[in-house]
């Protein structure tokens, strides 16, 4: 997120994260920060099919609100 230097579209993408539920963005954040899925498993507790599935999920939620407006 700190790498888009356009302030438009900075708004966009907070736009579309702000969609998401709190586990959700966790994860999408910590992801995009350079974390490997099985680190991320590992560090929230969580079994690697949930933080997979629920990080599929949450771009799936971005693309379908960013398509629409």
């Amino acid at each position: 997120f700190a790498k888009i230097e356009d302030p438009f579209n900075r708004l966009i993408i907070k736009s579309a994260l702000e969609i998401l539920k709190e586990d959700e963005l966790e994860i999408v954040l910590l992801h995009n920060s350079g974390l490997k899925h099985k680190e991320l498993a590992k560090m929230l507790n969580v079994p690697l099919s949930t933080v997979l599935s629920k990080y599929k999920r949450s771009l799936a939620k971005m693309k379908k609100f960013l398509q629409e407006n």
